[in-house]
């Protein structure tokens, strides 16, 4: 009997500090990590990837975590997603939060794009 895969988004080049705000933001079992040598790394310097199982609960709080860790106002992120096939792709998401009136739904409409999972019933709930 073959396992069925869950739909997830792979977050590479995460640090320790982000590890522990992911492990604290995301529903218990929704993130787990997995080290990665560095691109273009000498010495083998390690960092993680996270991989997360795509819920409704799930993409809100990697939402969360883009909007907390972006530099200035703009989000601009590399993200591998594997569909339930097991299929990979990688996606750029690239925000301008600058003019932005909710960017937390932003965010989630653009990580929705992305993967294809429908996060309406999130964006239609107030904060």
């Amino acid at each position: 009997m073959k396992a069925t895969i869950s739909a997830q988004i792979r977050v590479p080049g995460l640090q320790k500090l982000d590890i522990l705000e992911m492990s604290e933001q995301f529903p218990q079992d929704a993130v787990t990590f997995a080290d990665e040598v560095m691109p273009g790394s000498k010495h083998g310097e390690l960092a993680a990837t996270a991989v997360i199982v795509l819920t409704a609960l799930s993409i809100k709080a990697l939402a969360t975590w883009l909007l907390k860790n972006r530099t200035r106002n703009r989000i601009n992120r590399r993200v591998e997603v594997v569909d339930t096939s097991g299929a990979k792709h990688i996606e750029t998401i690239d925000i301008d939060l600058s003019s932005s009136l909710s960017p937390q739904a932003d965010v989630m409409k653009e990580l929705s794009k992305i993967t294809g999972f429908d996060v309406t019933n999130l964006l239609e709930k107030p904060e």
